[in-house]
């Protein structure tokens, strides 16, 4: 049985790709392409979910839809123990950052680049400096924190978390421009991860690259 990921480029189902290559799982991806205007799929995505959104695999006769339901479904079906920590206090952490990843963290992103691609500059400016780039600071500074205690989120071994994660941090990143000198562990952490070869194959199979112009036009 192949797994099939439904992939929009340079969007979240790229961190599905980076985990099947973790995993070591025979895999397809059908690729949907965004439409140059508003930045949305140009396919009608609620013929594979109701949901209309990406990502979604399909496995075994069921289609799976959400980064973090498609991540947890990923590693208890074939992680066979890896990506997932065996210690109960690292493995507390693992659930936190997996959830996280797409709430509080995710939150500060999503609203910063809607504002930027729909309000007037002046309005967005003024809604950035006084309340989104705060949050975000208090986001990365977090992430620093958890960081200088282990080399990973949850603990010092990579898991599943580590990847959900990273694709909130390349958003941020590509705000900050750069997490060091700042935030020097938060720089370790990234070019550890972006640095192992299943990401890299991934990198390359998803085709994926990040634009500040393109994500304040609408992100999906």
């Amino acid at each position: 049985m192949t797994v099939t990921v439904h992939h929009l480029d340079n969007s979240r189902s790229q961190r599905i790709i980076w985990l099947l290559e973790e995993l070591e799982v025979q895999y397809e991806i059908k690729k949907y392409k965004r439409n140059p205007e508003t930045f949305l799929a140009q396919d009608d995505l609620t013929k594979l979910h109701p949901m209309g959104k990406l990502p979604v695999i399909t496995d075994d006769g069921f289609t799976i839809a959400e980064s973090g339901a498609i991540v947890e479904y990923l590693v208890s079906q074939y992680g066979n123990g890896r990506l997932k920590p065996k210690d109960k206090k690292d493995w507390v952490q693992y659930v936190f950052w997996l959830h996280h990843a797409e709430g509080s963290a995710m939150l500060p992103m999503m609203e910063r680049f809607h504002v930027r691609g729909s309000l007037p500059p002046e309005v967005a400016d003024k809604m950035v400096s006084s309340f989104l780039q705060p949050e975000l600071e208090k986001e990365l500074d977090f992430v620093e924190g958890q960081l200088s205690k282990s080399d990973y989120l949850a603990g010092d071994t990579f898991s599943a978390c580590d990847i959900h994660m990273t694709f909130v941090l390349q958003l941020a990143e590509v705000v900050e421009k750069s997490f060091a000198p700042k935030r020097p562990n938060l720089a370790a952490f990234m070019e550890r991860v972006q640095s192992r070869p299943a990401y890299k194959r991934a990198i390359e199979k998803g085709d994926m690259r990040y634009e500040l112009s393109d994500f304040s036009k609408g992100f999906y």
